[in-house]
């Protein structure tokens, strides 16, 4: 979600997705259908392109993804500070 979301001018390709995300096409092929399922993407006309296009429909769920992402993150940053400062702290892990 957050790579569509990231897309300048809202429109994005599978074939796209797949190399930026560094997965195969065939891995993003039912998140994309459920996209368009729910509304948040649109099926562009087909062109000469083999490609099949789709449009970002605006919506609060890109950035709710974006605050969800943001929000792991954080969460996982100070997991890992947390687990430093007990493993400094913890005797029972001290070689002394």
């Amino acid at each position: 979600m957050l790579a569509v979301a990231d897309s300048s001018d809202g429109i994005v390709c599978l074939t796209d997705l797949a190399r930026a995300l560094d997965v195969t096409v065939s891995n993003l092929q039912q998140p994309l259908m459920a996209l368009v399922a729910v509304g948040l993407l649109t099926p562009l006309p087909r062109n000469d392109s083999r490609r099949r296009f789709y449009l970002r429909n605006p919506s609060s769920a890109w950035q709710w993804a974006a605050e969800l992402y943001a929000s792991c993150e954080d969460s996982a940053g100070s997991e890992s500070e947390r687990d430093r400062a007990r493993a400094l702290s913890d005797p029972a892990d001290s070689d002394g």
